[in-house]
């Protein structure tokens, strides 16, 4: 089964990324100005592929930068890996101050290039990266056996209210409402 996609950031990778997102996005629009065109399934199927490849490689994501991918030369092996570091510890109790040993740089440098390449902080980051990690376990749980708690706090969320809060502004329904939503129980 393919990953879960999970955009890192709204801002396109380059310049030259936001050209061809904004070239592909205008071709896309142009042709399906006549309504007569979206009547056409294969044209329609064409146009939804042509986007999805537009986007995954323009804008970064978990599947197109990373240790393990070859990654984009425009985005910095150091945030890279501390990307990569992030997906692979948030589940457990870590913050810049680890990123940043891991990258070698100091916590304010990591701050500023997570800034800088992906407009975010490297706190928030990891808060997105555990809320989707969160939202997998909801959508896939089986609540007879799972509460909405023990899903918090197993990715670093002590506060369940706080995190229903951020939940529902996220994903626009509360958690539990997530869970009771599976075919579990």
């Amino acid at each position: 089964m393919p990953p879960q996609v999970e955009f890192l950031s709204s801002r396109p990778r380059t310049p030259g990324a936001a050209r061809i997102w904004r070239d592909a996005f205008d071709y896309v629009a142009g042709s399906f100005a006549a309504a007569e065109t979206a009547r056409h399934p294969l044209l329609v199927a064409a146009a939804v592929r042509l986007l999805a490849a537009a986007l995954l490689e323009c804008f970064p994501s978990n599947i197109t930068t990373g240790e393990s991918s070859p990654g984009d030369p425009s985005v910095p092996r150091a945030l890279q890996t501390a990307m990569s570091f992030i997906h692979r510890h948030a589940g457990m109790n870590i913050g810049v101050k680890d990123v940043a040993a891991v990258v070698h740089l100091t916590p304010r440098a990591v701050q500023y290039l997570f800034r800088q390449q992906l407009d975010t902080t490297p706190t928030e980051y990891l808060r997105r990266v555990r809320l989707h990690r969160a939202h997998q376990d909801l959508i896939s749980g089986d609540r007879s056996s799972t509460t909405v708690s023990e899903i918090a706090q197993r990715w670093g969320f002590a506060h369940t209210g706080r995190f229903a809060v951020l939940y529902r502004q996220t994903y626009g329904e509360s958690p539990h409402t997530a869970l009771k939503r599976t075919g579990g129980g």
